[in-house]
């Protein structure tokens, strides 16, 4: 699995976040994705995790770590979210089912614990449909804290 955190001028946030990650998750890959940053954010994450660099934007920086890992599942964590240590327990059972794709922490759920909310190609298509019903070309989960999709699935 790997760990992708895109930041931009996170140094307050950083050190405690990778160096959490790091304690909690220590057999995943942690990537960092700067967009750019003008604070201390690079050469405090260089000492915990592979720091790659991006265009400015989330999407952009998401896209350039997905890009750059090649663990089976890509794990996407806000700098400033709190991770449960038994997280990775949870998102590993939820992917062994082979249907699903992907899940999420979403808002109004726990910071520091992992919902399971997975994800499965079926209910991803018809959520797609459903905005385009509505008139909207994509959705954007704007607040989602911590994402995750199999490797396979991206395009």
């Amino acid at each position: 699995m790997s760990i992708i955190v895109p930041v931009l001028n996170e140094e307050r946030a950083i050190r405690t976040a990778l160096g959490r990650l790091c304690l909690d998750f220590p057999d995943c890959k942690l990537v960092v994705v700067d967009g750019g940053s003008t604070d201390a954010t690079v050469e405090i994450a260089s000492l915990h995790a592979t720091v790659i660099h991006s265009e400015r934007g989330r999407a952009k920086q998401m896209n350039a770590g997905a890009r750059h890992c090649s663990g089976e599942v890509l794990w996407f964590v806000h700098a400033d979210t709190e991770i449960d240590p038994a997280a990775l327990a949870q998102i590993r059972a939820a992917m062994s089912v082979p249907e699903v794709v992907g899940g999420g922490n979403w808002p109004g759920t726990c910071r520091r614990a992992w919902t399971a909310r997975p994800l499965t190609a079926r209910r991803v298509a018809a959520h797609v449909d459903d905005c385009r019903r509505c008139g909207l070309e994509a959705a954007v989960y704007r607040e989602i804290k911590s994402a995750l999709a199999r490797q396979e699935t991206r395009t």
